[in-house]
């Protein structure tokens, strides 16, 4: 059975402590089998509703396409697991664990290669389109896409850290979007720190161009700007040479006070998965227990070969492929399980 998931969700003008809504979108088909017994459970924590059971049809169709709703409460963004569950004629055949958060303000893309001195006036994808299901090729070649901005790479002093957001990074590129929106034209400053150099643009326009190598502070550039009715639509360009790096940004009425009028776009989002590494959990003198996670739900795969019974002790002058080396002639096994599940344990 083909199972897949996407998160429905509308981007509201509000404040990101709010409470926000959305909608989890379950596809499910089975192929040219005898009509199957089949439904999804989703664990909610208890405090948001506790587990809720949706039958899935596919006894009168080959589909089924069901909406379930989700919402997280008032207060400050933070990570929520909701693990979802698909049983067919009562055997679990895909889990995913699904991870939600409150998106708001920024989006973020990166890291783009090149310091200040390379890439500050160079323009990337972001300058010339804004394409959210767009992927694009990043620093060291990895495939990089738009996310929301970790709520847990904001601290509490207003300070975006991107080693948090996007891992520690030297001589690298970062994009932010955000939109805020103001019932009428109002005159407004922006407030901002950066480590190091930044752009931002508003509304298609550049309006602040600082290049220079620094620690990032709350309000080191001051800049006049004029909202306009309606969306108001931020970019910014964050480029870092070396060490830490990230961004301080507010708005407020140029004396000092916040805009009442002011609200900015938040949803809900999946939060990307961040930390995907094989780990060894158990291990004897003849097996092991590997335990690892997938952005998607798919079939454990684990690709074993013995190895050399000499080895070179760990080190930093050691590559890491040469720590441990295949047995010459040694062959490959390939282990799978056919379960599709975000949730991977081999032994």
């Amino acid at each position: 059975m083909e199972v897949r998931l996407r998160l429905e969700a509308q981007p509201l003008l509000g404040l990101v402590e709010e409470e926000l809504g959305g909608a989890l979108v379950l596809e499910a088909r089975r192929g040219m089998t005898s009509p199957l017994q089949a439904y999804a459970l989703l664990d909610k924590p208890r405090a948001l509703g506790g587990v809720e059971q949706v039958p899935l049809d596919l006894t009168t169709s080959r589909q089924a396409r069901v909406r379930i709703p989700v919402a997280l409460p008032a207060g400050p963004p933070r990570l929520w697991s909701f693990p979802l569950r698909v049983f067919a004629q009562g055997r679990l055949c895909w889990l995913a664990d699904v991870r939600l958060t409150k998106a708001g303000p920024w989006w973020v893309i990166g890291p783009f290669p090149g310091n200040r001195a390379e890439s500050h006036d160079r323009p990337f994808p972001p300058e010339q389109e804004l394409r959210w299901e767009a992927r694009y090729e990043g620093k060291g070649g990895r495939l990089i896409a738009w996310h929301p901005f970790p709520a847990s790479a904001r601290h509490e002093n207003g300070y975006h850290d991107l080693n948090l957001a996007l891992g520690f990074q030297e001589n690298a590129v970062a994009y932010l979007y955000g939109v805020c929106s103001v019932p009428r034209e109002t005159p407004a400053r922006l407030l901002i720190g950066s480590d190091d150099s930044i752009k931002v643009w508003l509304n298609g326009d550049l309006v602040h161009d600082h290049n220079l190598h620094r620690g990032a502070a709350p309000a080191q550039d001051q800049v006049a700007v004029r909202l306009q009715p309606g969306p108001n639509r931020f970019l910014l360009k964050v480029v870092n040479d070396d060490g830490w790096w990230g961004f301080f940004f507010d708005v407020d009425d140029g004396e000092g006070h916040p805009l009442p009028d002011l609200r900015w776009e938040v949803s809900l989002a999946r939060v990307p998965l961040q930390d995907p590494q094989l780990r060894l959990k158990e291990v004897t003198r003849t097996a092991a227990r590997l335990e690892w996670f997938s952005e998607e739900p798919e079939p454990a795969k684990v690709f074993v070969v013995e190895a050399q019974r000499e080895r070179r002790l760990v080190g930093e002058p050691t590559p890491k492929e040469e720590m441990v080396l295949p047995r010459p002639g040694a062959p490959l096994r390939v282990l799978q399980a056919p379960q599709r599940t975000t949730r991977h344990t081999f032994t």
